[in-house]
């Protein structure tokens, strides 16, 4: 812990609790408010501290947040979707996507393996590297994997002859790279002699081997005559031993046709989770070097052909060019001492044209998020630890889960623009980022950032800061929305119901706020323990979610478990759409204590805050043009068009384009395109072209288009612009 100019003095502290304020903030990064860098810790250590500040952001007082590593690791799903520490690069504090020098052999076995990679036969992709493999990726081309070929292998029967096992001649080569790379290039050769073969090393292109580093004796005839290369990137589901160690992968112990059973089959076809980019049986040059346009792949493959004849390779070489197009930086879980009501997350960053930054969190209130359990002789599961786990990783009779009972789920992405740092707003007064969508009170809290980078371009991420507070407003916000599903996208009547459960030294609220994704269609009544406040509290109707005020609830004898009942109207145009909700003290707005699903009212048995929609139908829904036929003349009548629709069921951000077109096809204006998620959005075209001049008159389409996992989808209609 280090001191802070201005650190809080006791009589300060004393002064600090009869006050009003009780703010508490986190800061990582490099920007100028950030007090600790990105990193990840030893289990145990401190993480960084937060501050307790006033209102002018004066740092009063300061605690430790300590790091507590996550057991068994990231990610534990069964669709073999593990990818190694494909961590971000770390530049001046910042995050961004690790660029790959195209100089720089990623094969190479030191940073093969820090980046969670190995090297496999393909018949046994989960054992651990052999001596002989590992000359392959060792830098020294005088070590080789030799075969040496004493008979025909197309008749030796059966397979396993003198303790040699022939079917490992003509089975692939595999290097795991750890995380997808952009590679274009695979250079593979044999044993070179420096002074016979010195032509073909002093034709290397760069990066050139030192000629000192080769052996005397040429081995150059053996090199590969048939072979094929082939690559496959994290979808393919590979059962491994990731840096060669570490516990088994769920997965494919083998690749087909990497390793037959029944005897050598001389085939051109490959395993169907890769896709072969050369095959030839026409190769007489010893060194092989082969490139391609840059791929975004895990794993390369370099198979032999059946061979007839002795073949080695001293050194397999990788090499890419370009920004790693997925990288993941994901915390450990942060140990704050303390339940704390979440309040904000805020960032900094940059993110250029075709790149994300998705930034999600988590909490808890136990050290670890997972459970490991083991089915018993009754058909029951138990837990177990992390050891026995990984023992019978492969058998159905174990499996991990989310700890829910002290966990939540990961939350949604959050928006990236709602959460960035608005420039020359007063950092203390945070009346920018966005709402921390992880429930609370909790004790521990874990986030994780995903860059999407280009080939050429990287997204930043500079500061990530958290806004919370060490005093409840509530010891407990239960929240229960009715009803739970709809069988239509028109909007529908929703009764809200809050529970708060008061304690002595919770500061109160007299505030509430509902997200309801877009704006809702109205307010019929709000409800403070069975007594209508509306006239004397009109609610307000933003954009995306509803305020409401009411009279300040803080006494634990006569303000817990008094409900707080909201009717309203409104949209739901996601299936599963959650209405979140926070209650905050309107003398600190800033300071959200968020709702935690539940049961919160006998009336109603749908103990959550999400609603199902109808599933299947159109993404893009209800465009609708306003007025149809609209004058542009500067009359200050229909001078503009207005164009809203419906984006429903989006599980994630997507880019929208809204275009005009002729009726002939001629682009006439693009308005504004960008990346949203579900909900109701309206554009206004004044009737120019993306030059700026008027338009003629004429009719013309109004085409939406949306970008999904299943395509583009478009909407269209028609309009008329007349003078």
């Amino acid at each position: 812990m280090r001191a802070r100019d201005g650190f809080a003095t006791g009589a300060l502290l004393l002064a600090l609790a009869s006050t009003l304020c009780a703010r508490a903030e986190f800061h990582l990064g490099s920007g100028p408010n950030s007090w600790e860098r990105f990193v990840v810790p030893d289990a145990g250590e401190a993480a960084g501290i937060y501050v307790v500040v006033d209102a002018a952001g004066n740092v009063l007082q300061e605690y430790p947040v300590r790091s507590v590593e996550e057991v068994g690791g990231g990610t534990f799903l069964a669709e073999y979707n593990y990818r190694g520490p494909d961590l971000p690069a770390l530049e001046a504090g910042a995050l961004q996507a690790i660029r790959v020098d195209p100089l720089v052999n990623l094969s190479r076995d030191s940073l093969l393996f820090a980046r969670g990679g190995s090297i496999f036969h393909g018949h046994n992709t989960n054992a651990h590297p052999t001596e002989d493999l590992l000359r392959l990726i060792d830098g020294n081309p005088t070590t080789t994997r030799l075969i040496l070929i004493a008979q025909n292998p197309l008749a030796a029967v059966p397979l396993i002859r003198g303790g040699v096992f022939w079917g490992a001649h003509a089975s692939a080569v595999i290097v795991n790279l750890g995380a997808e790379m952009p590679i274009n290039r695979v250079r593979v050769y044999p044993r070179l002699g420096r002074l016979d073969d010195a032509a073909a090393i002093a034709a290397l292109e760069a990066p050139t081997p030192d000629p000192a580093l080769f052996g005397e004796t040429s081995f150059a005839d053996n090199y590969l005559e048939w072979y094929e290369i082939a690559v496959t990137d994290n979808a393919a589901p590979i059962k491994e031993r990731p840096g060669g160690g570490g516990s088994d992968r769920p997965g494919q112990g083998q690749f087909k046709r990497f390793s037959e059973t029944t005897g050598y089959v001389d085939s051109s076809a490959t395993d169907p989770n890769f896709k072969a980019l050369i095959q030839t049986r026409e190769n007489l040059d010893p060194v092989i070097d082969f490139r391609f346009p840059v791929r975004h792949e895990r794993f390369v493959s370099v198979r032999p052909y059946i061979p007839e004849r002795t073949w080695e390779m001293a050194e397999i070489e990788i090499y890419g060019e370009g920004h790693v197009r997925r990288s993941v930086y994901r915390s450990q879980i942060l140990d704050f001492g303390q339940p704390m009501a979440w309040s904000k997350i805020r960032w900094t960053g940059d993110r250029p044209l075709g790149t994300q930054i998705k930034v999600r969190t988590r909490t808890g209130n136990t050290p670890q998020p997972d459970l490991f359990l083991r089915r018993t002789l009754s058909g029951k599961f138990q837990p177990i630890d992390l050891v026995a786990y990984q023992q019978n990783l492969t058998s159905d009779e174990v499996k991990r889960t989310t700890d829910l009972d002290n966990w939540s789920f990961w939350s949604a992405t959050y928006d990236f623009a709602a959460g960035e740092r608005v420039a020359g707003s007063p950092a203390a007064a945070w009346t920018d980022g966005t709402p921390l969508l992880s429930p609370g009170p909790s004790r521990y809290l874990q986030f994780e950032i995903v860059l999407l980078a280009t080939r050429a371009r990287t997204p930043r991420l500079d500061e990530l800061s958290l806004l919370f507070s060490e005093t409840l407003a509530a010891a407990e916000l239960i929240g229960e929305i009715w009803p739970i599903a709809v069988d239509s996208f028109e909007p529908q009547l929703f009764t809200y119901v809050v529970k708060p459960i008061l304690r002595e030294g919770n500061r109160g609220f007299d505030r509430l706020e509902i997200f309801t994704g877009g704006p809702a269609a109205g307010v019929r009544s709000v409800r403070v323990g069975g007594e209508g406040v509306m006239e004397r509290f009109p609610p307000e109707i933003q954009p995306d979610r509803i305020v409401v005020s009411f009279d300040r609830l803080v006494d634990p004898q006569q303000d817990s478990e008094k409900r707080i009942e909201v009717e309203f109207k409104a949209r739901v145009l996601r299936f599963g759409s959650e209405f979140s909700g926070w209650v905050y003290d309107s003398r600190e707005p800033e300071l959200k204590q968020n709702i935690t699903p539940g049961n919160a009212t006998i009336r109603f048995v749908g103990d959550g805050l999400s609603v199902r929609t109808p599933t299947g139908g159109d993404l893009v829904q209800r465009l609708e043009l306003r007025p149809e036929v609209f004058t542009p003349n500067g009359d200050g009548v229909n001078d503009a068009v207005f164009i809203s629709f419906d984006l429903r069921d989006l599980t994630a951000v997507r880019p929208v384009e809204v275009q005009i077109w002729t009726l002939d096809g001629h682009p006439v204006r693009q308005l504004r395109p960008a990346a949203t998620a579900s909900g109701n959005f309206t554009h206004r075209w004044n009737g120019r072209d993306d030059a700026g001049r008027l338009a003629r008159p004429g009719v013309y389409l109004v085409q939406v288009e949306l970008d999904s996992d299943d395509g583009r989808k478009a909407a269209i209609g028609i309009l008329s612009l007349a003078y």
